[in-house]
This record gives structure tokens, sequence and C-alpha cells, in this order.
């Protein structure tokens, strides 16, 4: 089964070449900056997705010094590696389709039903809009 139907659909590719921040990115980003510049913080929930958010943004060299304050502040003027950070969740979004269908199979259904399952999820609305359109919320089905 493929697991990259993010990198294979060319209106996904132009979701990297956007430089303006979503709400997501406001919101793990900013813990991201706060991992990279080892600075303390609270949160309630669990650190998992923030911490590879954090973890993909150093490989890329993010120095967290943009603080991702406001929604629609410019990547570019920051000069923030914002393609590779934005690769993080189109590669769990990718994931996400091929652990349906092995989920699927494990559970002693069919191939067809397994097959149809994951094409429901690679198909769908929401791993559509949250995967390719930078959304975070793919990570967390991992976590």
């Amino acid at each position: 089964m493929c697991t990259c139907p993010f990198f294979s659909h060319p209106l996904a590719l132009k979701q990297l070449q956007l430089v303006s921040l979503s709400f997501d990115e406001v919101h793990f980003g900013k813990f991201a900056s706060y991992y990279i510049t080892r600075q303390y913080y609270f949160d309630v929930h669990p650190p998992f997705a923030k911490l590879l958010f954090g973890l993909v943004g150093w490989f890329v060299g993010f120095d967290g010094e943009f603080t991702f304050d406001n929604i629609g502040d410019h990547y570019t003027l920051n000069n923030v590696p914002y393609a590779g950070m934005r690769a993080l969740p189109a590669v769990f979004g990718s994931l996400t389709v091929s652990v349906v269908y092995a989920i699927m199979k494990e559970s002693g259904y069919s191939t067809i039903i397994a097959a149809f399952s994951a094409i429901l999820i690679l198909f769908g609305p929401s791993l559509v809009r949250l995967s390719k359109n930078r959304g975070y919320a793919d990570m967390l089905v991992f976590g």
C-alpha cells in the first residue's frame, strides 16, 4: 500500500509553498520553539507531538527564535525552515493510511475490506484537510 499520498498530490505540494502561519502551526510551533531554546513552560497536554515537531525543527535548522505569536505571520520574513517542518504532519498523514490497512488485516478482515477501509481514509475529507493543509492532528494518532 502506498504511504505517500501527500507527495503525489499537486495541491498538497502547493501547501508547502504557503508562507503564513495556520492555527496549528502557531500552537505546535510555539512549543517547539520552547523545546529548542530550552525554556520552561507548562502545558496540560501530552508532549509527544510537540517534541516531534521540535525535533524536526531542530533537524532542519530552526533556531527557536521565531515565536509563532500570531496566525498569519510570515515564515519567510523570519528565515524559518517551514517546508521541512510541514513535512512532519504530511508523513504522519501518509502513514495513517497504511496503519488503517494493517489494523484491519490484523483484526481478521479480508484484503478487500482492509483496502476499502484504507481508501476511505485516504480520500476522506478529514485526512485531506489535516495532513495536506498544515494540520497536526495526524501526529496524535501515533502518540
